[in-house]
């Protein structure tokens, strides 16, 4: 079940997306698991009798099989999954030292499609009445727009008011682990939960100093990059 719906997320995954150094793209994933993906016969044929010659990978399937069974065993996630390697773009904001530059976060597309997975098979989640911004097919965008003019039509009427907002790609990085667990542990199913602690607790970002590469340890909020954080920050 768990091979199937990691490969069920890679299908829905985004192409072309740079990876760390100790893994590969989401369509290599693809193509190593299902063969048949994306490849295309070079000449039609047909004819009574004739069968196209399927591709498969029957030892690779087999192997992430025994894998994902280990891990059920266990209950134990590879530290791989839980590790991000960092980019340093330039902000172009005249600062110097780190205060110019932006981390971004690349992840496994596996093990990102895994936990994705395993967040949408728990509980339903509804965002709250305020987060109109995280709704399924909306842009930030329409959220400030349709705040601006709620404004605008309160201060014609003279009527007090108050808006905030936060950039979500920022903010959650901030919540407690603690926290987390609390809102979280309710949400997905029970063995799934200490996957989810060891995706919170063990998380490690590999970020490349002038002396070599350093390894931090993430000691709040989610992994930037992984498609479960923006939730699990609402959730907290």
């Amino acid at each position: 079940e768990d091979y199937h719906e990691v490969l069920g997320g890679l299908y829905e995954a985004k192409k072309r997306k740079s990876t760390p150094q100790w893994t590969v793209p989401a369509e290599v994933w693809l193509m190593a698991m299902k063969p048949e993906y994306l490849s295309k016969p070079k000449e039609e044929k047909k004819g009574v009798g004739f069968e196209e010659e399927k591709l498969a990978a029957p030892k690779f399937r087999r192997m992430l099989q025994r894998m994902h069974l280990q891990l059920r065993r266990t209950k134990w996630v590879p530290l791989l999954a839980h590790k991000s390697q960092t980019c340093q773009l330039d902000k172009k904001n005249g600062k110097k030292g780190t205060g110019a530059l932006r981390l971004i976060h690349m992840l496994c597309p596996y093990w990102r499609s895994y936990y994705r997975k395993k967040l949408k098979k728990g509980k339903e989640w509804s965002p709250p009445n305020y987060a109109h911004g995280t709704i399924k097919h909306r842009r930030r965008e329409g959220a400030m727009i349709v705040t601006r003019i709620t404004a605008w039509k309160l201060r014609k009427k003279k009527k007090s008011f108050n808006a905030s907002s936060y950039d979500m790609s920022n903010a959650y990085c901030c919540s407690k682990h603690e926290e987390m667990e609390k809102h979280i542990n309710g949400r997905v199913e029970e063995e799934d939960e200490e996957a989810f602690r060891q995706r919170r607790t063990l998380s490690v970002a590999t970020i490349n100093a002038s002396d070599g590469e350093v390894e931090a340890l993430l000691g709040s909020g989610g992994m930037q990059g992984c498609g479960n954080s923006p939730q699990e920050f609402m959730m907290t």
